[in-house]
C-alpha cells in the first residue's frame, strides 16, 4: 500500500498571496537545483503558479497512491489561506483515497470553534496549526514580536499548544 502523508489542496491567487509566492519561489528553486523530487506545477505554469495544487493537478499527481492525506494551510499572516470547506469537499467526492486534515490559525479569536466545526461539522481530521514565522523566516521573527498580542487566544487552545511556538502543531 502506497500512502501519501502530505499533500495540499490550494493555489494562486486564491489562496496565496503574491508576497508568499516571491519567497516561495526562491526556496523552491534552490530546492530543485539540490534534489528532483521537489514537487512543481509544471513548466507551462506561469511561476506565480509553480505551487498550485489544484483538484486534477492533486488527484494526477497522487495516482499511484492508495491513501493520500490532503490538507491547506492556514496562515493569513504568512500569506497562506487555504479553504478548509474546499478541502472536506473534496475528501467527500474523492473518500475512497483521501483523507483531509485541518488547519487553524491560533491567532484568529475563535480558532477553537473553527477546529471544532473543521471536525464535527465537515469531518476533517487531526489539525495543523501554521503560527505566522513557521512558513517565511521573515515572518518568523514577526511572530515572536508579536507574543504579547496572543493574549486573545482562546484557553483551550493554549492547553494543547506545546511550549515550543515556532514549530507547527499536529494535534
Amino acid at each position: 500500500m502506497l500512502f501519501d502523508t502530505h499533500t495540499n489542496l490550494m493555489w494562486y491567487p486564491d489562496h496565496l498571496s503574491d508576497e508568499f509566492v516571491e519567497f516561495a519561489w526562491e526556496a523552491k528553486r534552490a530546492k530543485m537545483k539540490l534534489s528532483p523530487d521537489v514537487y512543481f506545477a509544471g513548466s507551462d505554469s506561469p511561476q506565480a503558479n509553480a505551487f498550485d495544487s489544484r483538484p486534477e493537478q492533486l488527484l494526477q499527481a497522487t495516482a499511484d497512491a492508495d491513501k493520500v492525506i490532503v490538507f491547506g494551510i492556514k496562515a493569513p499572516f504568512c500569506g497562506i489561506n487555504a479553504d478548509q470547506e474546499l478541502i472536506a469537499t473534496f475528501v467527500k467526492e474523492h473518500s475512497d483515497r483521501f483523507i483531509g486534515w485541518c488547519s487553524v490559525d491560533p491567532n484568529d479569536a475563535d480558532c477553537v470553534d473553527q477546529l471544532e466545526h473543521y471536525v464535527n461539522n465537515l469531518g476533517l481530521r487531526m489539525a495543523a496549526d501554521y503560527p505566522p514565522g513557521t512558513m517565511l523566516v521573515r515572518a518568523r521573527h514577526d511572530w515572536r514580536k508579536r507574543r504579547h498580542e496572543r493574549s486573545h487566544l482562546d484557553p483551550r487552545w493554549r492547553d494543547l499548544r506545546s511550549s515550543d511556538d515556532t514549530t507547527p502543531q499536529i494535534l
